[in-house]
Protein backbone atom coordinates (compact mmCIF):
# COMPACT_ATOMS: atom_id res chain seq x y z
CA UNK A 1 0.00 0.00 0.00
CA UNK A 2 1.45 3.33 -1.04
CA UNK A 3 1.39 6.15 1.56
CA UNK A 4 -0.01 9.57 0.76
CA UNK A 5 2.41 11.44 -1.50
CA UNK A 6 2.83 14.88 0.08
CA UNK A 7 4.37 16.18 -3.13
CA UNK A 8 1.24 15.25 -5.09
CA UNK A 9 -1.74 15.72 -2.81
CA UNK A 10 -4.09 15.87 -5.78
CA UNK A 11 -3.28 12.35 -6.95
CA UNK A 12 -6.23 10.30 -8.15
CA UNK A 13 -6.10 6.53 -7.58
CA UNK A 14 -5.12 4.78 -10.79
CA UNK A 15 -7.89 2.26 -10.57
CA UNK A 16 -11.05 1.54 -12.53
CA UNK A 17 -13.76 0.33 -10.20
CA UNK A 18 -16.08 -2.30 -11.63
CA UNK A 19 -18.93 -3.03 -9.27
CA UNK A 20 -19.60 -6.62 -8.32
CA UNK A 21 -22.11 -8.45 -6.16
CA UNK A 22 -21.31 -7.55 -2.56
CA UNK A 23 -22.73 -10.86 -1.35
CA UNK A 24 -20.64 -12.82 -3.84
CA UNK A 25 -17.51 -10.83 -2.97
CA UNK A 26 -18.02 -11.53 0.72
CA UNK A 27 -18.61 -15.24 0.14
CA UNK A 28 -15.55 -15.37 -2.10
CA UNK A 29 -13.56 -14.01 0.84
CA UNK A 30 -14.69 -16.86 3.07
CA UNK A 31 -17.29 -14.60 4.63
CA UNK A 32 -20.17 -15.61 6.85
CA UNK A 33 -23.12 -13.37 7.61
CA UNK A 34 -24.86 -12.46 10.84
CA UNK A 35 -25.50 -8.72 11.27
CA UNK A 36 -22.27 -8.15 9.34
CA UNK A 37 -20.17 -10.16 6.98
CA UNK A 38 -17.05 -11.66 8.52
CA UNK A 39 -14.27 -11.89 5.95
CA UNK A 40 -10.72 -13.26 5.83
CA UNK A 41 -8.04 -10.54 5.93
CA UNK A 42 -6.44 -11.90 2.77
CA UNK A 43 -9.52 -10.97 0.75
CA UNK A 44 -9.58 -7.29 1.77
CA UNK A 45 -7.64 -4.98 -0.52
CA UNK A 46 -6.45 -1.39 -0.15
CA UNK A 47 -6.59 0.95 -3.15
CA UNK A 48 -3.17 2.47 -3.78
CA UNK A 49 -3.28 6.22 -3.37
CA UNK A 50 -6.88 6.36 -2.10
CA UNK A 51 -6.41 6.74 1.65
CA UNK A 52 -5.39 10.28 2.66
CA UNK A 53 -4.11 9.43 6.13
CA UNK A 54 -0.64 10.86 6.79
CA UNK A 55 1.40 8.23 8.55
CA UNK A 56 3.39 10.40 10.91
CA UNK A 57 4.38 9.81 14.51
CA UNK A 58 0.95 10.57 15.97
CA UNK A 59 -0.65 8.17 13.48
CA UNK A 60 1.77 5.42 14.48
CA UNK A 61 1.02 6.05 18.16
CA UNK A 62 -2.73 5.86 17.52
CA UNK A 63 -2.39 2.61 15.54
CA UNK A 64 -0.26 1.22 18.38
CA UNK A 65 -2.97 2.08 20.91
CA UNK A 66 -5.73 0.68 18.70
CA UNK A 67 -3.83 -2.57 18.13
CA UNK A 68 -3.41 -2.99 21.89
CA UNK A 69 -7.17 -2.47 22.32
CA UNK A 70 -7.87 -5.13 19.71
CA UNK A 71 -5.60 -7.55 21.54
CA UNK A 72 -7.83 -7.13 24.59
CA UNK A 73 -11.34 -7.00 23.12
CA UNK A 74 -10.94 -8.09 19.50
CA UNK A 75 -12.09 -6.25 16.39
CA UNK A 76 -15.27 -4.48 17.51
CA UNK A 77 -18.24 -5.35 15.31
CA UNK A 78 -19.72 -1.87 15.76
CA UNK A 79 -16.50 -0.52 14.20
CA UNK A 80 -16.63 -2.72 11.11
CA UNK A 81 -14.90 -1.84 7.86
CA UNK A 82 -16.89 -0.42 4.98
CA UNK A 83 -15.95 -2.10 1.74
CA UNK A 84 -16.71 -1.71 -1.94
CA UNK A 85 -17.24 -4.96 -3.81
CA UNK A 86 -15.36 -4.88 -7.11
CA UNK A 87 -13.74 -7.23 -9.60
CA UNK A 88 -10.05 -7.78 -10.13
CA UNK A 89 -8.31 -8.04 -13.51
CA UNK A 90 -9.42 -11.66 -13.83
CA UNK A 91 -13.03 -10.80 -13.02
CA UNK A 92 -12.97 -12.32 -9.54
CA UNK A 93 -14.95 -10.56 -6.78
CA UNK A 94 -12.78 -8.65 -4.29
CA UNK A 95 -13.35 -6.15 -1.49
CA UNK A 96 -11.75 -2.70 -1.31
CA UNK A 97 -11.81 -0.97 2.07
CA UNK A 98 -13.34 2.52 1.82
CA UNK A 99 -13.67 3.37 5.53
CA UNK A 100 -11.51 1.86 8.26
CA UNK A 101 -7.97 2.02 6.88
CA UNK A 102 -6.56 2.85 10.32
CA UNK A 103 -8.40 -0.04 11.95
CA UNK A 104 -7.05 -2.33 9.26
CA UNK A 105 -3.50 -1.13 9.99
CA UNK A 106 -4.10 -1.80 13.70
CA UNK A 107 -5.41 -5.29 12.88
CA UNK A 108 -2.30 -6.00 10.81
CA UNK A 109 -0.02 -4.76 13.61
CA UNK A 110 -1.75 -6.88 16.24
CA UNK A 111 -1.68 -10.03 14.10
CA UNK A 112 1.97 -9.44 13.18
CA UNK A 113 2.69 -9.65 16.90
CA UNK A 114 1.02 -13.03 17.22
CA UNK A 115 -2.54 -12.08 18.13
CA UNK A 116 -5.19 -14.18 16.35
CA UNK A 117 -8.07 -11.79 15.66
CA UNK A 118 -9.83 -14.04 13.20
CA UNK A 119 -12.08 -12.71 10.46
CA UNK A 120 -12.85 -9.01 10.08
CA UNK A 121 -16.39 -7.58 10.34
CA UNK A 122 -17.31 -5.86 7.09
CA UNK A 123 -20.31 -3.70 6.22
CA UNK A 124 -21.59 -4.03 2.65
CA UNK A 125 -24.59 -2.51 0.96
CA UNK A 126 -26.15 -1.53 -2.32
CA UNK A 127 -25.90 2.16 -1.44
CA UNK A 128 -22.12 1.92 -1.41
CA UNK A 129 -22.12 -0.13 -4.59
CA UNK A 130 -23.93 2.66 -6.42
CA UNK A 131 -21.09 5.10 -5.73
CA UNK A 132 -18.24 6.07 -8.04
CA UNK A 133 -14.68 7.08 -7.14
CA UNK A 134 -15.75 10.70 -6.58
CA UNK A 135 -18.45 9.65 -4.11
CA UNK A 136 -15.98 7.40 -2.32
CA UNK A 137 -13.51 10.30 -2.11
CA UNK A 138 -16.16 12.54 -0.53
CA UNK A 139 -16.87 9.70 1.88
CA UNK A 140 -13.33 9.94 3.25
CA UNK A 141 -14.65 13.06 5.01
CA UNK A 142 -18.40 12.57 5.34
CA UNK A 143 -18.62 8.89 6.31
CA UNK A 144 -15.39 8.63 8.27
CA UNK A 145 -16.27 6.64 11.39
CA UNK A 146 -12.83 6.76 12.96
CA UNK A 147 -10.45 9.50 14.01
CA UNK A 148 -11.16 12.88 12.42
CA UNK A 149 -9.06 13.78 9.40
CA UNK A 150 -6.44 16.45 9.99
CA UNK A 151 -6.51 19.71 8.03
CA UNK A 152 -3.80 18.49 5.65
CA UNK A 153 -5.66 15.23 5.06
CA UNK A 154 -8.85 17.14 4.29
CA UNK A 155 -6.84 19.41 2.00
CA UNK A 156 -5.81 16.32 0.04
CA UNK A 157 -9.47 15.35 -0.39
CA UNK A 158 -10.49 18.85 -1.52
CA UNK A 159 -7.60 19.08 -3.98
CA UNK A 160 -8.52 15.69 -5.40
CA UNK A 161 -12.12 16.86 -5.90
CA UNK A 162 -10.84 19.93 -7.76
CA UNK A 163 -9.04 17.53 -10.10
CA UNK A 164 -12.38 15.80 -10.60
CA UNK A 165 -13.57 19.19 -11.99
CA UNK A 166 -15.56 20.11 -8.90
CA UNK A 167 -15.91 23.82 -8.08
CA UNK A 168 -15.14 25.33 -4.70
CA UNK A 169 -18.85 26.04 -4.29
CA UNK A 170 -19.85 22.44 -5.01
CA UNK A 171 -17.26 21.14 -2.54
CA UNK A 172 -18.55 23.49 0.15
CA UNK A 173 -22.15 22.46 -0.47
CA UNK A 174 -21.50 18.72 -0.59
CA UNK A 175 -19.33 18.69 2.53
CA UNK A 176 -21.35 21.22 4.49
CA UNK A 177 -18.54 23.72 5.02
CA UNK A 178 -17.98 27.36 4.12
CA UNK A 179 -16.38 28.58 0.92
CA UNK A 180 -13.67 30.27 2.99
CA UNK A 181 -12.82 26.94 4.59
CA UNK A 182 -12.50 25.31 1.17
CA UNK A 183 -10.24 28.11 -0.05
CA UNK A 184 -7.99 27.72 2.98
CA UNK A 185 -7.72 23.98 2.51
CA UNK A 186 -6.79 24.47 -1.15
CA UNK A 187 -4.10 26.99 -0.13
CA UNK A 188 -2.69 24.33 2.19
CA UNK A 189 -2.90 21.63 -0.49
CA UNK A 190 -1.02 23.87 -2.94
CA UNK A 191 1.60 25.02 -0.42
CA UNK A 192 5.28 24.39 -1.23
CA UNK A 193 6.36 20.83 -0.35
CA UNK A 194 8.54 22.09 2.51
CA UNK A 195 5.52 23.65 4.21
CA UNK A 196 3.31 20.61 3.67
CA UNK A 197 6.05 18.47 5.22
CA UNK A 198 6.26 20.77 8.26
CA UNK A 199 2.49 20.48 8.75
CA UNK A 200 2.58 16.71 8.22
CA UNK A 201 5.37 16.40 10.81
CA UNK A 202 3.31 18.54 13.21
CA UNK A 203 6.13 21.08 13.36
CA UNK A 204 3.84 23.91 12.21
CA UNK A 205 0.07 24.13 12.56
CA UNK A 206 -2.11 24.25 9.47
CA UNK A 207 -3.58 27.59 10.53
CA UNK A 208 -0.14 29.16 10.95
CA UNK A 209 1.00 27.79 7.59
CA UNK A 210 -2.06 29.17 5.78
CA UNK A 211 -1.84 32.58 7.44
CA UNK A 212 1.88 32.86 6.66
CA UNK A 213 1.29 31.95 3.01
CA UNK A 214 -1.52 34.51 2.75
CA UNK A 215 0.62 37.22 4.33
CA UNK A 216 4.08 36.56 2.92
CA UNK A 217 3.55 34.57 -0.27
CA UNK A 218 6.82 33.24 -1.67
CA UNK A 219 8.66 34.19 1.54
CA UNK A 220 6.49 31.82 3.59
CA UNK A 221 8.95 28.92 3.36
CA UNK A 222 11.85 30.99 4.66
CA UNK A 223 9.78 32.53 7.45
CA UNK A 224 8.36 29.21 8.65
CA UNK A 225 11.77 27.56 8.41
CA UNK A 226 13.25 30.34 10.55
CA UNK A 227 10.37 30.01 13.02
CA UNK A 228 10.97 26.28 13.35
CA UNK A 229 14.69 26.88 13.85
CA UNK A 230 13.89 29.37 16.59
CA UNK A 231 11.55 26.90 18.27
CA UNK A 232 14.19 24.19 18.24
CA UNK A 233 16.77 26.54 19.72
CA UNK A 234 14.28 27.14 22.53
CA UNK A 235 13.96 23.40 23.08
CA UNK A 236 10.57 23.05 21.41
CA UNK A 237 9.57 20.76 18.56
CA UNK A 238 6.77 22.91 17.15
CA UNK A 239 6.89 26.50 15.91
CA UNK A 240 4.14 28.90 16.93
CA UNK A 241 3.38 32.53 16.17
CA UNK A 242 5.76 33.70 18.89
CA UNK A 243 8.59 32.18 16.85
CA UNK A 244 7.46 33.85 13.64
CA UNK A 245 9.69 36.92 13.80
CA UNK A 246 10.70 39.22 10.95
CA UNK A 247 14.28 38.24 9.94
CA UNK A 248 15.36 41.88 10.22
CA UNK A 249 14.20 41.88 13.85
CA UNK A 250 16.30 38.80 14.55
CA UNK A 251 19.34 40.51 13.02
CA UNK A 252 18.75 43.65 15.08
CA UNK A 253 18.40 41.58 18.24
CA UNK A 254 21.71 39.85 17.58
CA UNK A 255 23.48 43.19 17.02
CA UNK A 256 21.89 44.95 20.01
CA UNK A 257 24.64 44.13 22.57
CA UNK A 258 27.40 45.39 20.27
CA UNK A 259 25.41 48.52 19.42
CA UNK A 260 24.75 49.19 23.11
CA UNK A 261 28.44 48.87 23.94
CA UNK A 262 29.38 51.19 21.08
CA UNK A 263 26.99 53.93 22.18
CA UNK A 264 28.19 53.70 25.79
CA UNK A 265 31.75 53.98 24.54
CA UNK A 266 30.86 57.11 22.57
CA UNK A 267 29.05 58.58 25.59
CA UNK A 268 32.11 58.06 27.80
CA UNK A 269 34.47 59.57 25.25
CA UNK A 270 36.00 62.91 26.35
CA UNK A 271 34.82 64.44 23.11
CA UNK A 272 31.15 63.61 23.76
CA UNK A 273 30.34 66.98 25.40
CA UNK A 274 31.64 68.75 22.30
CA UNK A 275 28.87 67.23 20.20
CA UNK A 276 25.81 69.33 19.55
CA UNK A 277 23.01 69.12 22.11
CA UNK A 278 20.73 67.59 19.49
CA UNK A 279 23.24 64.83 18.66
CA UNK A 280 23.86 64.10 22.33
CA UNK A 281 20.12 63.87 23.00
CA UNK A 282 19.64 61.52 20.05
CA UNK A 283 22.40 59.18 21.22
CA UNK A 284 21.08 59.19 24.79
CA UNK A 285 17.55 58.35 23.60
CA UNK A 286 18.94 55.54 21.45
CA UNK A 287 20.93 54.22 24.41
CA UNK A 288 17.83 54.23 26.64
CA UNK A 289 15.73 52.51 23.95
CA UNK A 290 18.23 49.68 23.52
CA UNK A 291 18.68 49.25 27.28
CA UNK A 292 14.91 49.08 27.85
CA UNK A 293 14.44 46.61 25.01
CA UNK A 294 17.21 44.43 26.41
CA UNK A 295 15.59 44.44 29.86
CA UNK A 296 12.21 43.45 28.39
CA UNK A 297 13.68 40.55 26.40
CA UNK A 298 13.28 37.45 28.51
CA UNK A 299 13.32 33.76 27.51
CA UNK A 300 9.80 32.36 27.15
CA UNK A 301 8.86 30.38 30.28
CA UNK A 302 5.42 29.27 29.22
CA UNK A 303 5.08 25.63 28.26
CA UNK A 304 2.09 26.39 26.07
CA UNK A 305 2.23 26.60 22.32
CA UNK A 306 1.26 30.25 22.14
CA UNK A 307 -1.53 29.56 19.68
CA UNK A 308 -4.53 27.35 19.38
CA UNK A 309 -3.93 24.72 16.76
CA UNK A 310 -6.39 23.67 14.09
CA UNK A 311 -9.26 21.84 15.72
CA UNK A 312 -10.38 19.07 13.36
CA UNK A 313 -14.11 18.59 13.21
CA UNK A 314 -15.29 22.10 14.13
CA UNK A 315 -18.84 22.89 13.07
CA UNK A 316 -19.61 24.82 9.93
CA UNK A 317 -18.87 28.50 10.28
CA UNK A 318 -16.41 28.02 13.11
CA UNK A 319 -12.73 28.51 12.53
CA UNK A 320 -9.39 29.57 13.86
CA UNK A 321 -9.65 33.34 13.85
CA UNK A 322 -10.59 34.34 10.34
CA UNK A 323 -9.15 31.19 8.79
CA UNK A 324 -12.31 29.05 9.17
CA UNK A 325 -10.39 25.81 9.46
CA UNK A 326 -12.07 22.51 10.35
Amino acid sequence: MKPLDLAHLDQIPELTLISASSRQAAKNGGGSSRDHWFVDRSQIRVMDGFNVRIKNQSYAQYVRWLADQMKQVGFRVDKSLSCYAAKDAEGRPILYVTDGHTRLDAYDLATSEGCDLGQIPVALGQELQNQNIEDLTVGLVTTNSGRELTALEKAAVYKRLINFRWTEASIAERLGVTSQHVQNMLILASAPPQIRQMVANEEVSASMAIETIRTHGVEAVARLTAALEGARQAGQSKATKKHLVDPSHRAAKRQAPALLATIKHVQSDPGFPSLSQETQATLIRLLETIENATKRARPATSSGSGEEDVSPGAAQGQGQGNLDLP
